[in-house]
């Protein structure tokens, strides 16, 4: 919860008053569909050889947002 509620803040498009709650951003990562953040569900006590490439892959990808995340 605590690194939702972080990400939540630092891609809040209001920062008056981030996490606002209200702005499409927090919106989307309180539905866990944000496109600057990648979620690893590790398959056991690692992450597999294909997760780690899709980390490398979505980090190389273009940002519209000052931040990029990966939650593992």
């Amino acid at each position: 919860k605590t690194a939702w509620a972080f990400m939540q803040e630092a891609l809040c498009e209001n920062p008056q008053k981030a996490p606002c709650g209200d702005c499409g951003s927090c919106r989307r990562v309180e539905q866990r569909q944000h496109e600057s953040i990648l979620f690893v569900q590790p398959d056991g006590p690692q992450i597999k050889a294909e997760q780690a490439q899709a980390i490398l892959s979505f980090l190389q990808l273009q940002s519209i947002r000052q931040y990029r995340f990966v939650l593992i």
